[in-house]
């Protein structure tokens, strides 16, 4: 959740970008345009991103899974 998009990018060889956003779980939370529950999952840039953690209204924990192709 609070992992910077940066250093996801970085771990994940991903290229996820966001202007409003500089946190894993606060582009998960952008994507998704509503408050986070555990389950919710977003497609982007051939990855999966899994809300397995919420405290509130903030995403505490993502686990991200490259998808096949």
């Amino acid at each position: 959740g609070l992992t910077s998009i940066e250093e996801a990018n970085r771990a994940l060889g991903s290229g996820f970008e966001s202007e409003d956003f500089s946190t894993v779980g606060g582009l998960v939370f952008g994507r998704l345009g509503r408050a986070p529950k555990v389950g919710d999952e977003v497609r982007l840039g051939g990855h999966l991103l899994r809300v397995e953690e919420v405290d509130g209204a903030r995403i505490a924990r993502v686990v991200a899974r490259k998808e096949s192709t």
